[in-house]
């Protein structure tokens, strides 16, 4: 959902963008943090999806080591959300 401010000093309009969660019903309703924090993970994933898609098979084992070895480090750091 989209909404257009006008200011009052200058009388600019300034764009302002309201996420929104679809709902099972069909009804939307403002999205919260955890809304936002799992459609940013979604596209990191899709982005990641579509770049190892491209890669050759020796150099997805390669990019899968690195994920392993970062994961690894991450887990020893108790930095769980990387």
């Amino acid at each position: 959902k989209s909404i257009a401010r006008v200011d009052s000093k200058d009388d600019t309009i300034s764009p302002r963008v309201e996420l929104q969660r679809r709902m099972p019903d069909g009804s939307t309703r403002p999205a919260d943090e955890k809304d936002l924090e799992a459609a940013d993970m979604e596209s990191k994933l899709q982005q990641a999806a579509e770049q190892v898609a491209e890669l050759t098979p020796r150099q997805k084992i390669e990019w899968a080591g690195q994920q392993r070895q970062e994961g690894n480090k991450l887990y020893k750091e108790r930095d769980y959300r990387g």
